[in-house]
């Protein structure tokens, strides 16, 4: 994980933990795959397998619980 994020870690962890602790454990688990499906980065038209490179936008992090 810090490879993939580098020096954008910090501020990728911060807003994934703030979605976290908006909603209860349960429910946090309950909808967890779906919010990843929210804000899972999109990744370039033309890129090709596991390891592509994709664009992380922090902004669907944070809307994603609402």
């Amino acid at each position: 994980v810090e490879r993939a994020f580098g020096e954008d870690l910090p501020a990728v962890r911060h807003a994934m933990e703030e979605l976290a602790r908006s909603m209860e454990p349960e429910e946090l688990n309950r909808v967890g795959f779906r919010l990843y499906e929210h804000f899972r980065p999109e990744v370039p038209t033309g890129a090709t397998g596991w390891g592509a490179k994709g664009l992380l936008d922090l902004q669907r992090i944070r809307t994603a619980g609402t």
